[in-house]
């Protein structure tokens, strides 16, 4: 691939404009990765990159794990803009 791996991703969005996550469940997302604290052993509930005007309302995310690095359940790589998490 000619970019680097951004980890297990349960909704990734990327460049996104405009975009509403409503009413979803995130569950389960397990990264069992060896390398510690690299972006490929990461875990996201929902993960944005690059993406504005984004409204994230009422969504149940749970059960994210990662062995050797971080999990979260929202996680944000490089500029986002106007980001509303409700």
């Amino acid at each position: 691939m000619g970019h680097h791996m951004k980890g297990n991703i349960g909704i990734f969005i990327s460049q996104g404009q405009f975009v509403m996550i409503k009413d979803n469940k995130i569950q389960n997302v397990v990264n069992h990765g060896l390398n510690e604290n690299e972006q490929l052993s990461e875990a996201s509930g929902i993960l944005l990159t690059g993406s504005n005007h984004v409204v994230i309302s009422e969504n149940k995310i749970m059960d994210i794990q990662s062995d050797n690095s971080s999990a979260e359940s929202i996680r944000y790589k490089n500029e986002n803009n106007n980001i509303i998490v409700i």
